[in-house]
């Protein structure tokens, strides 16, 4: 039994006898993830010599629908790709493929290669000369690479420009330039810039690019990682998402989106550098992950591991003196229920009872 509107009636219809749209492997040339699934077979130890492959590219669907030397062919060139970058190894004394710690890092954290070079190139550059006087630069590195997110030029240039010189070395540092910013605000050749770099962004999602890469659409996408990353850096200061929406101009589902998907993203950078054997950046990382998802300072990341316990309540708790998980645990409930109330947030006789269950929840 469906039920339904009577002007729904017609779409429903047309939807029920239309015929399914034809499958298409992720593995074809238009949507080259050849590269991606080679690296994970081959790190998941599945393959491990050239009959292997051959036996894996048999039982995909691309198989059934492309000649199998095409095929092959694809396979071959993708075990080429990502031998030359230092993902995979081949190893003439035992005739195998192995993976790298590069190759690890990759398969561990789930970025596909072309990802992992641009956050492996990153974290490199981090290394050889950290920004730790301000939170940007480890926001920039926990901000994904490619975003759906198209500034407003002139307001980012006048941001850029009004920035601390601390906070602008960064943007240096990451590949940001103030002329670029000027062009772009001056309304510079938007359209063939966005065309190439969506082009390059499918590329890079899905396999193997051709290598070149232009400047300008390099440092398109660095710029609009550096816009994000400026408003996720406002949100770890602990300023309301309401305020960073109206200085960015940006709606609110936009910017809590951004700080889920970069908490996500911390999660997976943290990984690629233990992968990697690079604990010094693993930690600053991992410590860092729950500041850009629940949008607090450091001296209070610490409450947000408590369940129920998110950014403003953390705050709440701090500023009443329960600043640890053992202080909160010895407090009682009357005592959590007057630092929550006590925040303006909560400062209305409605919510007692609201506050109340919260704190049973935080105790259990």
């Amino acid at each position: 039994v469906l039920i339904c509107k009577p002007e729904e009636l017609k779409k429903i219809m047309g939807l029920l006898n239309e015929s399914c749209p034809p499958l298409h492997s992720c593995l074809s040339e238009d949507l080259n993830g050849m590269t991606h699934a080679i690296l994970e077979v081959v790190a998941g130890g599945i393959v491990q010599t050239a009959n292997d492959i051959n036996r894996y590219v048999r039982c995909t669907l691309l198989n059934s629908t492309r000649p199998f030397l095409d095929v092959v062919k694809s396979a071959q060139e993708s075990l080429r790709w990502l031998c030359q970058r230092k993902f995979l190894e081949w190893s003439e004394d035992t005739k195998l493929y192995s993976t790298t710690p590069l190759g690890r890092a990759s398969f561990g954290s789930s970025l596909c290669p072309e990802e992992s070079l641009i956050v492996l190139a990153d974290l490199s550059r981090a290394r050889e000369g950290f920004v730790l006087a301000s939170d940007l630069h480890l926001v920039y590195l926990v901000t994904p690479i490619n975003v759906d997110v198209e500034p407003d030029w002139e307001l980012y240039y006048e941001r850029f420009v009004k920035l601390s010189p601390l906070d602008q070395s960064v943007g240096n540092r990451v590949g940001v330039t103030e002329p670029f910013l000027m062009r772009m605000a001056h309304g510079g050749p938007m359209g063939s810039n966005k065309t190439r770099w969506l082009h390059n962004k499918r590329k890079s999602q899905h396999g193997i690019s051709s290598g070149t890469v232009n400047s300008d659409d390099q440092t398109l996408r660095v710029c609009r990682r550096f816009y994000v990353a400026l408003i996720l850096s406002h949100l770890v200061q602990e300023i309301p998402v309401g305020e960073v929406c109206e200085a960015f101009k940006v709606a609110r589902g936009m910017v809590q989106g951004l700080q889920e998907n970069a908490g996500r993203f911390a999660s997976m950078v943290t990984v690629f550098c233990e992968r990697l054997g690079w604990h010094d950046l693993e930690g600053l990382v991992a410590k860092f992950q729950n500041r850009v998802s629940f949008g607090v300072r450091a001296e209070v990341v610490e409450l947000t591991t408590i369940p129920f316990v998110k950014g403003s309540r953390a705050r709440a708790l701090y500023k009443a003196g329960l600043r640890t998980p053992l202080a909160i645990a010895e407090a009682s409930i009357p005592e959590i229920v007057k630092a929550l109330f006590e925040s303006s947030s909560w400062a209305t006789e409605g919510n007692v009872g609201k506050l109340s269950a919260i704190s049973l929840n935080i105790f259990m």
